[in-house]
């Protein structure tokens, strides 16, 4: 994977199954042509990711893993990931955060949430053609299956996931008859 350092920092949440994957840095500055307003602070303070807009705080307590490369944490997944390519400056990304944890917590014997970051990885939210954020790309068995642009509501996102997930099910289950 171009410009990938060999060993990748996956950031999971204590107290949700969210992830994020954060190999190295980018060189192209902020941005990237992606749509969103910076309308939201984040602040890296003790290990801890506060996320701040005024005085209300949300706080996500992170262990680290690590794995070779993007496409080594999807493809060995055990369940089907939910990427949430973001940008730190993305208020819309930002007012998702909790409800993703929410939804992590909810579904974690369904799904695992992945959180990555655009600015540090635009090979790779290039090569799943990101143009908008957030964007949410569902994985099975490595492979996407689908996209959802936006924030939305911790209700629909459920939903979708769930019927995209039957559709899926339902589509192997006729495929190996």
């Amino acid at each position: 994977m171009e410009g990938l350092a060999a060993l990748r920092q996956v950031v999971t949440p204590t107290t949700s199954s969210v992830r994020s994957f954060h190999p190295q840095r980018s060189p192209l500055g902020v941005g990237n042509g992606l749509r969103c307003p910076p309308t939201f602070r984040r602040k890296l303070s003790q290990g801890n990711l506060q996320f701040s807009r005024r005085s209300s705080k949300l706080k996500v307590h992170a262990k680290k893993q690590t794995f070779t490369s993007f496409d080594d944490m999807i493809a060995n997944s055990d369940l089907p990931v939910l990427v949430d390519f973001y940008a730190t400056w993305c208020g819309p990304c930002q007012f998702m955060a909790p409800i993703l944890s929410d939804v992590g917590k909810t579904m974690s014997d369904k799904i695992r949430v992945v959180k990555v970051d655009t600015e540090k990885y635009p090979a790779v939210a290039s090569r799943y053609g990101i143009s908008a954020l957030p964007t949410f790309v569902l994985f099975v068995d490595g492979k996407p299956i689908d996209w959802l642009e936006g924030a939305k509501q911790r209700q629909e996102l459920i939903e979708h996931i769930e019927k995209v997930l039957a559709e899926e099910t339902s589509r192997k289950q006729n495929a190996a008859t």
